[in-house]
C-alpha cells in the first residue's frame, strides 16, 4: 500500500490512501477530481463531511477514531498531531514493514512541501515538533513489531 500525506497526492497520484486531517485539503488544495485509489484517513468530522461529497463518498473513509494506534499516543504523553503520524499508524495495522519517504520538510527543514506549496506553519519550530512527534510514532509502531525505514 502507498500512502500520500496531504498534498503529496499530487506527486503520487496513484497512491492507495490519502492521510490528511485538515478540511482545506479537500476544499481546493488538491486538484479537482484527484483521489486516492482506496481511501482516506482523516479526522472524524472531516470523514463525516466527505461521506456526503460526490467523488469522495465512494472511497473508504476512516476517521482517526477508527485507528487503534492513535489512542496509544496519549498514553505515551504525546497525542497524535500530524497526518504523517496517522498514515503510519493506519498502515501499521496491516503492515510488517513501512518505508517512509519525505515527511514534508521535517528532515530537511525546508519551508515547502513536495509540491512547492509554502502554506502556513512551515517554521523551524514546527519541524522540530514534528520530528519529536514522529519519533514517538515510530517507537510506538516498533513496539508492535512493525519496522519503519526512513528513506
Amino acid at each position: 500500500m502507498v500512502y500520500a500525506v496531504n498534498r503529496a497526492l499530487i506527486t503520487v497520484p496513484d497512491a492507495d490512501w490519502l492521510s490528511a486531517g485538515d478540511m482545506p485539503i479537500f476544499q481546493g488544495l488538491l486538484p479537482a477530481g484527484l483521489r486516492p485509489a482506496v481511501g482516506v484517513v482523516t479526522m472524524d468530522d472531516v470523514a463525516d463531511h466527505l461521506r456526503r461529497q460526490p467523488g469522495w463518498s465512494l472511497l473508504r473513509l476512516v476517521g482517526w477514531g477508527g485507528v487503534q494506534m492513535i489512542a496509544a499516543h496519549a498514553a505515551r504523553g504525546r497525542p497524535l498531531a500530524w497526518s504523517v503520524q496517522v498514515a503510519l499508524c493506519h498502515a501499521a495495522e496491516s503492515a510488517t514493514s513501512i518505508d517512509l519517504y519525505g515527511c514534508d520538510g521535517a528532515a530537511g527543514g525546508t519551508p515547502i512541501d513536495c509540491t512547492g506549496y509554502t502554506g502556513p506553519d512551515r517554521s523551524d519550530e514546527r519541524w522540530a515538533r514534528e520530528e519529536l512527534d514522529l519519533a514517538v510514532t515510530v517507537d510506538l509502531i516498533a513496539a508492535r513489531g512493525v519496522t519503519v525505514h526512513r528513506i
